[in-house]
């Protein structure tokens, strides 16, 4: 039996890795180079200087999150080839304080002159400047080691339960090896691939939607320990059922088309087809007779009580 057969709740895991990987702090004011920071004083001054509590919530308000949590090489990026705009124009009066100044590519910002923004401008810059994180090769670097890391926990996370189960059900002759091992792999696979979507889309989600990451901080860690809890119950209920539940092994009397299983109350038959196999017999009721065809390659392993 496959291991997410018996735990669906691994697949928890599988989320919560995705969610945790895609979990990144914003870089706040206080880590920011002092060029960095000049920046944010200078940007739409016209030569001033402006103060720093101002300087810091133009940062806070009008650099993306997205941006934020990319890093400071990303901030950078962001801020290169865009003025900081006057909404209400220098000409018209605007100031330059945080909340009259968005970022703006500056040919566009320059081809306005004196013209106040409207409101369909600043809807289409702010709309850019949420979609700026798609132009900085750090989110497609992000996005790759968030996804393999993803990929590498979810596949050994499954492979080492479903390697649990499996090898135990195969000392126990309830399957064969072969099986055991194929069980081992597919449980790997899909393991893998849940934790590859798990971590690409998150990060996607966390960047392109800060608020998103803000709950998959909460969310990631909880779902985790759910599914690590649940899992591991999951494993002991396995054990103990193997441990105090283990079924008698039975005496086999091979005969030339028959073979006899004794503590059987009734007498049963079963005719097998020529090619099919049988590894191991669990044996609930008291008496079959198992009919074997004729040149019937059957091998049995006899242990019994």
């Amino acid at each position: 039996m496959a291991a997410n057969q018996l735990f669906p709740e691994q697949y928890l895991l599988n989320f919560s890795i995705g969610a945790i990987q895609a979990i990144s702090k914003q870089v706040p004011w206080e880590q920011l180079t002092k060029a960095s920071m000049r920046q944010f004083r200078v940007n739409g001054m016209h030569g001033a200087y402006r103060p720093l509590p101002d300087a810091q919530l133009l940062y806070k308000i009008r650099v993306p999150d997205s941006i934020k949590m990319l890093g400071e090489p990303a901030i950078k990026h962001f801020l290169k080839g865009k003025d900081a705009s006057h909404i209400q124009s220098h000409t018209n009066g605007g100031s330059a304080t945080a909340h009259n100044i968005l970022f703006e590519n500056y040919k566009t910002n320059r081809a306005r002159g004196s013209r106040d923004m409207n409101q369909a401008e600043m809807v289409k810059i702010n709309l850019a400047n949420r979609a700026e994180f798609l132009r900085h090769p750090a989110f497609y670097k992000k996005l790759v080691n968030n996804t393999a890391k993803g990929m590498l926990y979810g596949a050994l996370f499954s492979a080492s339960t479903s390697a649990f189960v499996n090898i135990w059900n195969a000392i126990d002759h309830e399957q064969s090896w072969n099986k055991a091992v194929a069980n081992i792999v597919r449980e790997a696979q899909a393991g893998a691939i849940g934790g590859a979507v798990a971590g690409f889309g998150f990060t996607v989600l966390a960047v392109a939607c800060p608020p998103v990451g803000g709950a998959m901080a909460m969310l990631g860690p909880c779902l985790g320990l759910i599914g690590g809890i649940t899992t591991g119950f999951g494993l002991l209920n396995f054990t103990l059922s193997k441990v105090f539940s283990k079924k008698p092994k039975v005496s086999l009397l091979v005969k030339p088309r028959t073979v006899e299983l004794l503590l059987l109350p009734e007498p049963q038959k079963l005719t097998l087809p020529p090619k099919f196999e049988v590894f191991a017999l669990q044996i609930e009721v008291p008496k079959v007779d198992l009919y074997i065809p004729p040149k019937h390659p059957l091998c049995y392993a006899l242990d019994g009580q």
